[in-house]
């Protein structure tokens, strides 16, 4: 007999959530590859080392995401694994790009508190994947 636990629930609540602040995640990096190509190239051809993992960084971001989309709509039950590397891995990237910019220019850049709160968020998003009840019930072990 199959009882109503073994069926998976809707992506709703702060899944729902995730889901559209990653759809303009994804949006944002497909912008950002598609306007910094021409610099892309200029960081290879530069062999600007930090600079080009941050482009490729991007780029992977962006794959990642569309990845993380497919899988929200198929429920595998290992997307909750996924995101919490998507996360860490932003979270990298984005401490490698302020490391560089302080490194190189010896400032703190403007960005560096929105930044921070953007880790911040990152870390609650992992917490929230690692913990949640919903994303047990949503996706199905």
């Amino acid at each position: 007999m199959i009882t109503e636990e073994n069926y998976s629930k809707p992506v709703g609540g702060w899944l729902l959530i995730y889901v559209v602040t990653l759809l303009i995640s994804a949006a944002l990096y497909g912008m950002g590859t598609i306007n910094g190509f021409s610099q892309f190239i200029r960081d290879f051809q530069e062999r600007n080392g930090i600079l080009f993992i941050i482009d490729i960084g991007t780029i992977i971001k962006l794959l990642l995401s569309v990845l993380i989309l497919y899988l929200f709509m198929t429920k595998q039950s290992y997307t909750y694994k996924i995101i919490i590397g998507f996360e860490l891995f932003c979270i990298l990237i984005r401490a490698l790009s302020l490391g560089g910019v302080i490194i190189r220019y010896h400032v703190i850049p403007n960005s560096f508190y929105v930044s921070i709160l953007i880790g911040l968020f990152s870390m609650a998003w992992i917490l929230y994947f690692m913990k949640s009840k919903r994303v047990r019930a949503t996706f199905v072990n």
